[in-house]
């Protein structure tokens, strides 16, 4: 069985792979410093843009983060889950667990 060149970025544990399959050395080494520049002035513009907000932003950023970590492992972790779901299948994962945790927060509140 013939294997096809793999086309983008792969990691860097698998580079050895990726030479064999023909993806040349230089070209993966470049890839992954244009991905390092890349997040490296990802995180700069976040320190500056986001430094001067005010503080009710850092619970909702974090918040929005944490959902699409949780729709994206979801999505990966569970991939037999979603086969014949919608493709938006990771943000109703997502939104149901915020909505357990609402609950949750509700019923504790009313126990006390």
């Amino acid at each position: 069985m013939a294997t096809e060149p793999i086309r983008g970025a792969a990691s860097l544990a698998n580079d050895s792979a990726v030479t064999q399959v023909g993806v040349m050395t230089l070209q993966s080494f470049l890839v992954w410093i244009a991905i390092g520049i890349v997040a490296a002035l990802a995180i700069m513009a976040g320190y500056v843009g986001f430094g001067s907000l005010s503080q009710a932003w850092p619970p909702r950023l974090q918040a929005f983060g944490a959902g699409a970590l949780l729709a994206m492992a979801a999505e990966t972790m569970i991939p037999e889950a979603f086969h014949n779901s919608p493709r938006f299948s990771g943000l109703l994962a997502a939104f149901g667990f915020g909505l357990l945790l609402l609950v949750d927060a509700t019923t504790r509140a009313t126990t006390r």
